[in-house]
């Protein structure tokens, strides 16, 4: 019969996150035909259907659109209430 089976034990040394430091802002823009694209979009589904409606998140789910079923409902166009849009635009 073998003796018993030493095993080494190693301790994981806790690895602690990096802070990130930003010293500059950074504007990022994106284009967009419609909030499809958009981060900030909520989707959820129509109860009982096949659809789904849009809310905006940052707008405190302000609802963007509702009952879209296909892809020529969304709307083709930003709501003009959107606070990303970009006011050249307008």
């Amino acid at each position: 019969m073998p003796g018993p089976i030493k095993r080494n034990i190693i301790a994981k040394k806790r690895v602690e996150p990096k802070k990130i430091v930003v010293k500059d802002e950074v504007t990022i823009t994106i284009k967009v035909k419609n909030c499809r694209k958009c981060p900030f979009l909520n989707t959820e589904k129509t109860p009982g259907r096949c659809a789904e409606d849009w809310y905006c998140s940052k707008k405190k789910n302000k609802c963007i659109s509702e009952y879209i079923e296909w892809p020529r409902e969304e709307p083709k166009a930003v709501p003009d209430w959107c606070p990303y849009r970009n006011k050249k635009e307008e």
